[in-house]
């Protein structure tokens, strides 16, 4: 029974912790003293969260990513990029705007805006806004090219 409980509370503590600080003032968050309960409950936060940032966006990709997508870390995601049924990692960095489709990367860099499509791509330096389809290992492609690999 106690053990039981140990690990209840070990697992609704921090969705608890999560939602009442998703209510209170930032003076509050930030203060010196700890609340277990809002003192001037606000939905302000949701206000930002919705109007202020791109989070629709944001919560697609990692969608996409947790359904379709596996990742093998270490791996860097920008939040902008959009990949879908593709296999990404180890030691892999996609920067923003980047789109990855049908492929399996390693070991590699995505620069900013690059578009990857149905590649096997191992040790590979893609530049800005570069495109890259079809089949490659290594490949090292500057700023907006375009490669089509058979």
């Amino acid at each position: 029974g106690v053990v039981l409980f140990v690990l209840i509370l070990w697992t609704i503590a921090p969705l608890y912790w999560m939602v009442v600080t998703s209510l209170k003032v930032n003076s509050e968050i930030y203060g010196e003293h700890v609340t277990l309960w809002p003192m001037q409950p606000t939905l302000d936060n949701y206000r930002v969260l919705f109007e202020e940032t791109n989070f629709p966006t944001y919560f697609r990709n990692s969608m996409i990513v947790a359904v379709i997508t596996t990742l093998l870390p270490p791996v860097y995601l920008h939040p902008t990029a959009t990949i879908t049924g593709s296999v990404i990692g180890p030691y892999v960095t996609v920067e923003a705007n980047v789109t990855i489709n049908g492929s399996v990367i390693r070991n590699s860099i995505i620069d900013a805006g690059a578009r990857v499509e149905n590649c096997i791509l191992d040790g590979a330096l893609i530049g800005e806004k570069a495109s890259v389809t079809g089949r490659g290992k290594q490949l090292f492609i500057g700023d907006n090219s375009l490669v089509e690999l058979d």
